[in-house]
């Protein structure tokens, strides 16, 4: 009686062993499944994003700029001047953070009776996106600019012409209007002051209207 009281013991520690050895077997077969089946996946940035996700951005707009310049005969000029803008971007890792770079070129213009400049501009800027709605976005942008000015000057029949390289500070606040998934308007009240004091180019305030695309 007590053998066969023995035996039924041992009979249900081996059934108690097998099945944890079988539930450990299942959870093994389960792991060696799961990663025998996985991918790699795409690395998110801590804002969400993936490299995937990044989208570049390019324009082309109507750019005026109201400039001011300090001849070396002295005094300040002020005028206007109209030109086109192209543009391009891409996201910084982030929905909310674009990097920019724009080509602007400004024809000839008489802006006062004596006095003709031209101008052509290079800027690198970093912009911040913020949602007003759903189609309408704040930008805010921060950055420098490098800015090739020809002048042009009759003053009491002297004749003063040359050509300057002026880097400037960029400050900037539009409105983005996204239309379709790809394509928006989009407008730019840029403020520019030169970080030099050797050149007739002071600053200027623009305004700009563009037409962009995203990709």
């Amino acid at each position: 009686m007590k053998r066969l009281k023995m035996i039924s013991i041992v009979l249900a520690l081996f059934a108690h062993f097998a099945q944890a050895q079988d539930e450990n077997l299942v959870g093994y077969d389960s792991i060696v499944r799961d990663l025998s089946s996985s991918t790699f996946t795409r690395r998110a940035t801590p804002g969400g994003m993936t490299l995937e996700d990044v989208k570049i951005h390019s324009g082309v707009g109507i750019a005026t700029s109201f400039i001011t310049i300090q001849p070396e005969a002295g005094g300040y000029v002020t005028g206007f001047l109209r030109g086109v803008e192209f543009n391009f971007g891409i996201d910084l890792m982030s929905e909310s953070w674009l990097a920019e770079v724009a080509v602007r070129s400004y024809q000839p213009d008489d802006i006062d009776t004596d006095t003709q400049i031209s101008m052509r501009e290079f800027d690198l800027k970093v912009t911040h996106r913020s949602a007003l709605s759903r189609s309408l976005t704040g930008r805010f942008s921060a950055g420098l600019a490098a800015r090739y000015l020809r002048f042009f000057s009759r003053n009491q029949d002297l004749v003063d012409r040359d050509r300057y390289s002026t880097p400037a500070s960029i400050l900037s606040a539009g409105l983005q209007l996204q239309v379709t998934r790809v394509l928006s308007f989009g407008t730019d009240l840029t403020y520019r002051a030169a970080l030099i004091d050797e050149s007739v180019d002071r600053s200027s305030a623009d305004a700009t209207l563009r037409v962009n695309a995203e990709f």
